[in-house]
């Protein structure tokens, strides 16, 4: 700092108060003239007292906190708590200190600190189920073809469990065993859908199919029969319309997988049941889709498509399907009571007896 005007300065002695000239520290140790120069508290002692300068306000004397021993005067640290005097650390009768024997830390490195862990009491804690189930918005949801026959009421099962929320769809297209809506709307409520859809689209006005027109249902077919050659059953692209309907639903309520319950092996000659042809609408949803283009592809689900019809009984049962709320006829009669003379009465009775399981299905005369 530059020097003080000499004039300045001797009007500053003049305006001083009467009193004890002001003690300056260096006066007493020259030696802490150094700029880095610390002065510890411990040299604070009623027999040393404090240095004293004069206040630049009111000009009254102000005490300095001194922060360290000058050289050469010995102060004892006091003990901490838990630690003794330093006699009885010679005679080795005090505890050790904290971090004595240890390597001290350098200068500028972060001393390590020890993580507390804070835990709420046990009667304050959150109590939860290994079991509980997440949250119906963050479960995926699945769109289910059902038309109340045992195949797609097993497919239904198989989402279930699968664990997707599910939604059905079923058509009424103008088939000759309408019936079957009503078991479907009885199977959606046993079974807890999210929602039941029934879409009506008259197929008859093409017809061409023995369920759509007035053709007669084939009856006393032989299983070597039935598993070759498109029947007369086969309605003109059903599956196709069915699929295209339920992929306009599911990209409404944001599904991506969508269940039908086609067979290959039962229903071998039917071109809209083989796995080519699922593939092939897969790809094409994906395509023609906005949820496809956007990186959100559909997922035709075939569970059932290599599976015999005793399979399909067998696992059914093990998911706790009641198969008296189904209904697979082609003729049945008013009340619902199966013909056991169709390809699907026949089908559906021979896979009750494959799997050892008793048929609960009401026929009009024994099968």
């Amino acid at each position: 700092m530059n020097a003080l005007p000499r004039e300045r300065e001797n009007s500053m002695k003049e305006k001083s108060p009467a009193g004890p000239p002001a003690i300056s520290i260096y006066s007493r140790f020259p030696e802490f003239r150094s700029r880095n120069a610390t002065i510890p508290f411990s040299s604070c002692t009623s027999e040393n007292p404090p240095a004293a300068r004069p206040h630049k306000a009111s000009g009254k004397l102000k005490r300095t906190t001194v922060e360290e021993t000058p050289p050469g005067v010995h102060t004892p640290a006091l003990p901490l708590p838990g630690e003794g005097t330093g006699k009885e650390r010679e005679s080795g009768s005090a505890p050790p200190r904290a971090g004595e024997g240890q390597p001290r830390e350098r200068r500028g490195e972060v001393p390590q600190r020890r993580h507390v862990i804070l835990r709420r009491p046990h009667h304050q804690r959150r109590k939860t189920s290994m079991n509980a189930l997440p949250r119906v918005e963050d479960r995926k949801t699945a769109l289910v073809l059902l038309s109340g026959g045992l195949d797609s009421t097993t497919a239904l099962a198989i989402a279930k469990d699968s664990g997707f929320q599910v939604y059905a769809l079923t058509f009424r297209y103008g088939q000759r065993h309408a019936i079957e809506i009503t078991a479907a709307q009885k199977i959606a409520q046993a079974c807890g859908v999210l929602k039941h859809g029934i879409v009506d689209i008259d197929l008859r006005v093409f017809g061409g199919s023995a369920l759509t027109a007035d053709i007669p249902v084939p009856k006393h077919r032989a299983a070597e029969e039935i598993g070759h050659g498109i029947p007369v059953t086969y309605v003109p692209a059903r599956n196709t319309i069915f699929l295209s309907l339920a992929l306009a639903w599911a990209e409404v309520i944001d599904s991506q997988d969508i269940f039908i319950a086609v067979n290959a092996l039962d229903y071998s000659g039917y071109p809209d049941c083989r796995p080519e042809f699922i593939s092939a609408f897969e790809r094409a949803a994906n395509l023609g889709t906005r949820a496809g283009s956007e990186g959100r592809p559909y997922r035709i689900h075939t569970p059932l498509i290599q599976m015999t019809k005793a399979q399909i009984i067998t696992s059914g049962s093990r998911l706790g399907v009641d198969y008296s709320l189904t209904l697979s006829c082609y003729d049945p009669d008013p009340l619902g009571h199966a013909c056991g003379e169709c390809d699907s009465c026949l089908l559906r009775a021979r896979g009750f007896a494959e799997a050892g399981i008793p048929d609960p299905t009401p026929y009009q005369r024994p099968v």
